[in-house]
């Protein structure tokens, strides 16, 4: 019984719609074309959050959005700032990869000068960077000239063949040997240690102290009759002691040393330890500093001792 309702209503239903076809059928038109617009996704204005479900008319309102066009305008600064910052670090990168080069290419005329003439007895001037590479190329060139007659040496079990290979090997390196006492005797001089800050303070108070002295009493430094505690006086400004027995020890030299000796076990140690010829740099870093640290204090006290004496 129902289910014979159910029915009936449904035939009245379909019957009522295909009677009144000319209202039905645009009315679901109207529902269904109603839902398709609902569902589209709206797209909001970059500017002003304003959304638009047509890209048309989201162009148009993009067109006269002030909030829009004045972000449209500083996304072009921006890019005009970033093309010209860009531009500079490009230029300036250009100008340090030529100075770079034109270093780079003042030292291999330096360098090929200094191989041709390092007999000549005009003063050379270095940097720190060019002595240790100039050293280097020594060594590299002492090696490549001795690399056969060591494996002649080596190769052959007769004592006199190898004494006469020996000889030569000697005579070349002897060579090499002058050319680096000379490029050293060029840089004795040279102040390339580079002091810690509590160093520099008290070299800066030790030199006002001296002027001090000099403005109050009317003499020089260490001319009266304290002169001969100097060391003592020293030690005081410089606001630490100076253990000059230490020096002498990280050196591995004893206390009486000449300083000619002193001079050469640093040229030696410098060159064993210098970060560039060592696969621990950071320790070969700390041992190298600590070796010119003693070098110079014990330079320090022989030129203030020399001055004392005079």
């Amino acid at each position: 019984m129902i289910l014979l309702i159910i029915g009936l209503l449904i035939f009245g239903i379909i019957a009522v719609l295909v009677y009144f076809w000319y209202i039905t059928i645009p009315v679901i038109t109207l529902i269904a074309v109603s839902w398709w617009w609902t569902s589209k996704p709206q797209i909001a204005c970059p500017g002003c959050d304003k959304k638009y479900r047509r890209k048309g008319g989201l162009a148009d309102h993009m067109e006269s959005c002030d909030t829009y066009q004045y972000r449209i305008e500083e996304e072009k600064k921006r890019k005009a700032e970033w093309r010209k910052a860009e531009r500079k670090r490009r230029d300036e990168e250009w100008e340090r990869e030529q100075q770079k080069r034109k270093q780079e290419e003042d030292f291999r005329n330096k360098r090929n000068d200094w191989k041709k003439n390092w007999k000549d007895a005009r003063k050379w001037d270095f940097t720190e960077e060019e002595f240790w590479k100039i050293q280097e190329d020594i060594d590299e060139r002492k090696d490549h000239a001795t690399k056969k007659l060591w494996d002649r040496y080596w190769a052959t079990s007769n004592d006199s063949l190898q004494e006469k290979i020996q000889e030569k090997i000697d005579d070349i390196e002897e060579e090499f040997d002058d050319e680096q006492d000379t490029l050293w005797e060029h840089v004795w001089d040279y102040d390339w240690y580079e002091p810690s800050e509590k160093e520099k303070r008290a070299r800066e108070n030790y030199e006002k102290a001296k002027q001090e002295y000099k403005r109050s009493t009317g003499r020089d430094w260490h001319k009266d009759d304290w002169e001969k505690a100097w060391e003592d006086a020293f030690k005081d400004l410089l606001g630490d002691t100076v253990d000059l027995d230490e020096c002498y020890e990280i050196l591995g030299l004893p206390e009486d040393a000449e300083f000619s000796q002193v001079k050469k076990r640093y040229r030696e140690l410098a060159l064993k330890h210098h970060p560039d010829r060592c696969q621990d740099k950071k320790e070969a870093e700390r041992k190298f500093k600590e070796i010119a640290a003693a070098y110079e204090k014990i330079k320090e006290s022989v030129e203030v001792n020399a001055t004392s004496k005079a």
